[in-house]
């Protein structure tokens, strides 16, 4: 759901009044920043989740059960970084 034009204009003045009280502070709390902190986080899941993946595949040999559940707990890991992907990506205009 979009903001309204005047929604949008109050955000735009709060934010450049923002820059003009304390600059160094609106740097820090940038969208940019958090998105790329996001980024970095889903490719971490994603590869987090391959590996405990692989790690249940060869577990399997060992013994069934625990090999399975350990794929499973990697399958949910891509899984959640996956769906903040997609959720994250949805939300932009």
């Amino acid at each position: 759901m979009g903001l309204s034009e005047s929604e949008q204009h109050k955000l735009d003045e709060i934010e450049r009044a923002l820059m003009l009280d304390d600059p160094k502070f609106a740097d820090s709390i940038s969208i940019r920043r958090v998105r790329r902190r996001r980024r970095l986080w889903i490719v971490v899941a994603l590869i987090l989740g391959m590996i405990v993946l692989l790690i249940g595949l060869v577990a399997t040999a060992q013994s069934v059960m625990v090999g399975v559940l350990i794929s499973i707990v990697g399958l949910l890991t891509m899984l959640a970084g996956v769906t903040v992907f997609v959720r994250g990506w949805r939300r932009r205009p």
